[in-house]
């Protein structure tokens, strides 16, 4: 089975910087490789806002991801993305908005105290957990209680270690 090889852009397409990459109602092939797939993406080095919202994306995030450190949003919601966060999402630098909404990520959350510029987090609907991690001061809480109220027998503590 042949693998889904990305095309690679390069920075600058056709005189045009790229810092924005959105896919959207596109259907994938059966040999598409998430791997494959971030490593043609991590060429954008200036890439800024990386949305790839319900596109039936499936496999576990790559750790490459981390080589994306120009990126403010990234939003993944809606696909089938599968095990852990990877903890290398925490060396984003720039990053204000994480979207991993509707996926199939477990597992325990990173700690994310490291996203200093974070405004905006969303990891509903994904089976993750128990703990919350620490969380940078900046975040708009309401969107994780959101994700903590979902939770089923979360215990008391956990809730109260995430507002703080």
């Amino acid at each position: 089975m042949a693998r889904y090889q990305p095309q690679v852009w390069g920075e600058e397409v056709s005189g045009v910087k790229v810092d924005l990459l959105s896919v959207s109602q596109r259907t994938l092939s059966q040999g598409f490789s998430i791997d494959s797939f971030f490593t043609g993406i991590t060429k954008l080095s200036n890439l800024k806002k990386l949305s790839l919202v319900s596109l039936g994306i499936w496999g576990p995030l790559p750790a490459k991801v981390d080589r994306l450190d120009s990126l403010e949003v990234l939003n993944i919601s809606s696909n089938f993305i599968q095990g852990g966060i990877p903890p290398e999402i925490a060396t984003f630098k720039n990053l204000k908005s994480l979207v991993l909404a509707d996926n199939l990520l477990n597992g325990s959350i990173p700690g994310l105290k490291g996203l200093s510029q974070l405004e905006e987090l969303d990891i509903s609907n994904n089976p993750l957990g128990p703990k919350f991690p620490s969380l940078g001061n900046n975040l708009e809480r309401r969107r994780v209680e959101g994700w903590l109220e979902k939770q089923k027998a979360m215990p008391e503590t956990v809730v109260e270690e995430a507002k703080c």
